[in-house]
């Protein structure tokens, strides 16, 4: 193996997987509170006090965008796409290896299909191994059934991040041109304790998302996400989405782009005492790395306690609680990002 496709098999194996599965959008979003998920169990909801109501609130709204934020991919082909705002540290210590557009854009999906279908396993640079296995109908496209698996065991070349762990790709659905860039893919990606760790900190993603991507249409973008349990740690704080799905839009013939994301799931809370679900009641937007301008996020835990998430401006939110799910609101507040940012 030649040593630029040694170097670069690793990052696009992370960063294709993470950063294709996870920026889905395409529609979503709307709907009441009659939408938000249902627990299996009541009592593992988290309740909503006056103590913890800001915190909760910050812990979804960086949870939620955190699979926005994975919707971040890099140039395969001629698309370059930025999906959503936002800078959470716990995706970008999860997705170390995933959310890198410069390996991504170095040889972009037709470089994945033929390092899958040509190689088995190669010494990384520096240290470890990575192993390749593929099941592929045909070289130049992918076809429903195909499956790739790219299994690292502490791999180190010499960038700063060593990977282990494994994840593979399921195709269900291909067309389009993936030297132009311009396809629809439908695809499950499994995560099997995926590790990457970088300057200090490790990020461990576990779990497997359904995803859908439409790029012919660019310069619209669409994609979607969905898994029934996804979990994301940054080797202090963990993450675990239940039933979720995440929904992302970006229109690149504005610039900056415009974004759009919906989402609705349930994530754990275990600090707090259990979960809340989350529903999107009004699609969120915002332009760029901006933060976004609109939207509005439910979220529910015990006994029916409440916040909804409104924002007014970019960089202002308004929460608005019901304590005790009664339907009148008990508490109001006007925060900031940077006071849900803790």
């Amino acid at each position: 193996m030649d040593n630029g496709l040694t170097r670069l098999i690793p990052a696009l194996a992370v960063a294709t997987a993470m950063s294709m599965a996870a920026g889905c959008g395409g529609g979503g979003g709307g709907g009441g509170n009659s939408n938000a998920p249902v627990a299996d169990n009541p009592s593992d909801l988290a309740p909503i006090t006056s103590s913890n109501a800001q915190e909760i609130s910050g812990e979804v709204l960086d949870s939620v965008e955190e699979t926005a934020e994975l919707g971040r991919f890099g140039d395969f082909g001629t698309v370059g796409f930025v999906a959503a705002a936002g800078d959470p540290s716990l995706s970008k210590a999860a997705v170390a290896a995933a959310t890198k557009a410069g390996p991504a854009q170095a040889g972009g999906l037709r470089t994945i299909m033929a390092a899958a279908f040509d190689l088995t396993d190669a010494p990384c640079e520096v240290d470890g191994t990575v192993s390749i296995s593929a099941q592929l109908s045909e070289q130049d496209s992918l076809q429903p059934g195909d499956f790739i698996e790219f299994s690292f065991d502490q791999c180190d070349n010499g960038d700063g991040e060593v990977v282990d762990g494994r994840v593979s790709w399921t195709i269900d659905t291909f067309s389009g041109d993936p030297d132009t860039g311009l396809f629809k893919l439908g695809a499950r990606l499994a995560f099997d304790n995926l590790v990457a760790a970088s300057e200090g900190e490790t990020g461990r993603v576990t779990g497997a998302i359904d995803m859908l991507m439409d790029t012919e249409t660019y310069p619209l973008i669409s994609a979607s996400h969905s898994g029934e349990r996804l979990a994301m740690s940054d080797g202090v704080h963990t993450v675990i989405f239940e039933d979720w799905i995440t929904a992302v839009t970006a229109d690149e013939s504005s610039q900056p782009a415009a974004y759009t994301w919906d989402a609705s799931g349930s994530v754990d809370v275990p600090e707090h005492g259990g979960k809340v679900t989350y529903n999107v009641l009004e699609t969120f937007t915002g332009f760029g790395d901006a933060e976004p301008d609109a939207g509005v996020l439910y979220v529910e835990g015990q006994d029916g306690g409440n916040i909804t998430l409104t924002v007014l401006s970019q960089g202002q939110v308004q929460l608005d609680i019901d304590y005790d799910g009664d339907g009148v609101i008990d508490d109001s507040k006007l925060v900031t990002y940077e006071d849900l940012d803790g």
